[in-house]
């Protein structure tokens, strides 16, 4: 429904079943108003744009405009001689319902001289120019000017809409002043009154350009006169403007966001898209801008009049604009630049480390024949592998330097299993390699440490939810190690019957004393009490000593609260069990299909795999030095899973107050981790999908101008069908462009 008031009648016929007379038909007329936009765009409505904003296509290419509503070009009347038309056509007894709307809205391409005013033009009406005498807007220039101002990418200029109606003859007095332009818009209708205080961007096409916009065309795609003469030259007919063609160039169109960069879960792939009816000029020798204005059409049939005052520009409303350089023929555009860059790809050269020509000054001695220092060829291979010299101040306070590298490498870093690799650590130094090659520490885990526990305590959610998590299982494994020593400490039930019996001889005992309250000899009895606890032993396997009462009980709590982990990292319903050999509890692994025993686990754990991701990583720990992605190129990487390894220790590092070996729960938090990596995924039904989660272990960096100008890049990256791999694995894992032009992609 197009926006307007409208009118609702409700009409009711009561008879009366044997007196006709008293028959009644009361009816109920209620208006309503139909919101939609007229001079202004709500925000977040336009998705893309095409030439992008100050960037370059050739002229064969039709500025394009995309909307998130798909109902936007068609939310008032755009034309109404099509309106009628269809109205009639739709009367027909055999007539079908239109499919062919006009849109309210246009979407036209300018040249700076189609749009320029004159100085001359700027000034007040009183000195000759098309403007009211006090603007109504203040100008954000300082001083401000005394002529309107004109914007120097776009041409247009803000007025509000009493402005717009006074320069076409409409200032809503008696007596309005002669109009200086020409305008399609008027305040002549009552129940849609336009306020006036309404602020718009206002373009002056020039009458010439206007024509060629409205004009009318026959069956031929000739052009009709203005106005049509006899033989005589008597005036035969006026043709009027006719918006009929603007009809198929706009249009719904259903898209597929499925990998596309920056399609997010508010994208349901339902777009409206607007086309422009010109190009650009087609004789360029060099690049020149065009100027794209998406206009309001309202009114253009009903209120412009052919023909048309060639002193009279005709003012028409933008609803939005962008400029673009228009190429010609021989210019670079986005084919070319995909293609450089792909040309671009050699051999061993387009890893993201930096340049072949550092690495080879390294390599290569200077003196010919004398073969490079042992320190220099060192130094290369650091090079090599992806590691950069950084500034570095100790705790003391030096100033020193170290090598540092980022969790993407241009080489497969194999994980660590030497014993010196502190799994598990309350302090990032102990993550510090030193290079005794060159005598220089290595803080690239260190730094993945530190930065894992920096961004844990900066989100809010994620510390809250660990910090509960934490004493949660600390409480729930503490009382089940009470419930396991609880039963040495109570009788059991063949000791609790004899007790039973023993108060009952005593109570015996007492009604047979004589009445002198004498009681009976057995009174006098001496009583031994006998320890009915048995003692409790562990035994470790090849180890049949007797652990000491302390290591006992450490042992036990430790146990007990690595189970309430496992619980607390588990989900609810059927499916795999990963609980301990001999127990009777499920645990089935949390993976965002299933339901979750505990909230904060879900919160901890997709915090931690959307940092697999590299989602929230700063870009200069991506990207430790700016040259090894230089512009127009494509890098590619792998990730380094130790890297990733220290950064999830210093994040679940949060909350703990033990020594590392103690930290029983950030153990468990890894365990489940892994767990859920190595659990095949099911569905909610508990059916297995016959693939485990993913996570990026390599993938490419690309830093173009063509990432800015198509944020809706779309890579596909198929897995190759070979011997003993999978095909059913998801083509990639993220994709996402930043405002600097470079567009990470990774894949598992």
């Amino acid at each position: 429904m197009q926006g307007g008031v409208y009118d609702i009648e409700v009409r009711q016929h009561i008879a009366h079943p044997e007196d006709r007379a008293q028959e009644l038909n009361p009816r109920s007329t209620q208006a309503f108003n139909v919101n939609a936009p007229r001079f202004t765009l709500p925000p977040g409505i336009v998705h893309s744009t095409y030439p992008p904003q100050g960037l370059g296509d050739h002229n064969n290419v039709l500025p394009h405009m995309v909307f998130n509503d798909p109902h936007l070009p068609w939310e008032q009347e755009g034309s109404p001689k099509q309106e009628i038309a269809d109205a009639e056509e739709r009367n027909k007894p055999d007539g079908q319902e239109p499919r062919n709307i006009v849109p309210w809205v246009a979407l036209l391409t300018f040249t700076e001289d189609e749009l320029k005013l004159d100085p001359k033009d700027l000034k007040k009406r009183s000195q000759g120019g098309l403007f009211p005498e006090e603007a109504q807007i203040p100008s954000k220039s300082e001083p401000a000017p005394i002529d309107r101002e004109q914007d120097k990418a776009t041409f247009a200029v803000q007025l509000t809409m009493g402005e717009y109606l006074e320069m076409g003859g409409d200032d809503g007095s008696a007596k309005p002043p002669a109009a200086t332009v020409a305008i399609p818009i008027r305040d002549d209708e009552e129940d849609a009154k336009i306020d006036r205080s309404t602020q718009v961007s206002v373009i002056f096409p020039t009458p010439k350009y206007a024509r060629d916009l409205f004009a009318s065309y026959g069956d031929d795609g000739a052009r009709k006169p203005d106005v049509e003469k006899n033989e005589d030259g008597k005036v035969v007919k006026v043709n009027s403007p006719d918006l009929s063609r603007y009809a198929y160039l706009a249009h719904v169109r259903n898209v597929n966001t499925k990998n596309i960069a920056n399609a997010g879960l508010d994208d349901n792939g339902l777009y409206s898209i607007v086309h422009a009816h010109r190009s650009g000029p087609l004789d360029l020798k060099t690049a020149k801008p065009v100027v794209v204005h998406l206009v309001s059409l309202e009114g253009v049939e009903e209120n412009l009049k052919f023909p048309l005052d060639d002193k009279k520009r005709v003012a028409l409303v933008s609803l939005y604009s962008w400029t673009y350089l228009c190429l010609p023929p021989d210019e670079v555009n986005f084919v070319d630049s995909m293609r450089h860059i792909g040309f671009s790809i050699e051999d061993n050269k387009c890893w993201l480390r930096t340049t072949d020509e550092v690495i080879a000054k390294l390599s290569n001695p200077i003196n010919v024949g004398k073969p490079p220092s042992e320190l220099t060829a060192r130094l290369a291979k650091r090079m090599e592998d992806g590691f950069c010299l950084q500034r570095y101040m100790l705790h003391t306070g030096e100033e020193t330097m170290a090598f540092y590298r980022g969790p993407l490498t241009p080489c497969w870093v194999s994980p660590v299993t030497e014993s010196w690799w502190p799994f598990q650590s309350n302090f990032s130094t102990d993550y510090q390699v030193l290079d005794r090659g060159v005598g220089v520490m290595d803080i690239t885990y260190s730094a993945a440490w530190q930065l894992g526990r920096t961004l844990g305590i900066a989100n809010q959610a994620f510390t809250a939810a660990l910090v509960r998590l934490r004493a949660s299982i600390q409480t729930t494994g503490r009382r089940d190690a009470l419930k396991k020593l609880a039963p040495q400490n109570v009788n059991s039930k063949a000791e609790t019957l004899a007790s039973v019996r023993s108060s009952l001889d005593v109570v015996g005992a007492l009604g047979a004393s004589d009445l002198l309250g004498k009681p009976h000899s057995r009174l006098h009895a001496k009583h031994s009490i006998v320890d009915p606890r048995r003692p409790l032993v562990f035994r470790r396997s090849g180890n049949e000593s007797h652990a000491s009462s302390q290591t006992v009980l450490k042992s036990l709590v430790q146990n007990r609260i690595a189970v309430a982990a496992t619980r607390a990292g588990s989900a609810q319903g059927t499916g795999p069990s990963l609980a301990p050999s001999g127990s009777d509890e499920v645990f089935i692994p949390f993976n965002d299909i299933n339901v979750p025993n505990n909230t904060d686990w879900q919160l901890v754990q997709s915090w931690i795999l959307d940092n697999m991701f590299l989602k929230n990583i700063p870009a200069h720990y991506l990207l430790p030095d700016p040259s090894y992605l230089p512009p127009e190129t494509i890098r590619f990487f792998y990730i380094d899973n130790n890297w990733m390894d220290a950064f999830i220790d210093g994040a679940l590092s949060i909350g703990n107050h033990l020594n590392r070996a103690d930290d029983v729960v950030r153990q468990s938090f890894k365990r489940n981790l892994n767990r859920y990596f190595e659990t095949t995924l099911h569905d909610k039904k508990g059916s297995p999908l016959n693939y485990h989660p993913q996570i990026p272990c390599f993938g490419f960096l690309l830093r173009s101008a063509v990432v800015k100008a198509f944020p809706d890049l779309q890579i596909r990256a198929p897995w190759a069908a070979r011997d003993g791999m999978s095909t059913s694995k998801f083509p990639f894992g993220q994709l996402w462009v930043s405002r600097n032009g470079v567009s990470p992609c990774d894949k598992p």
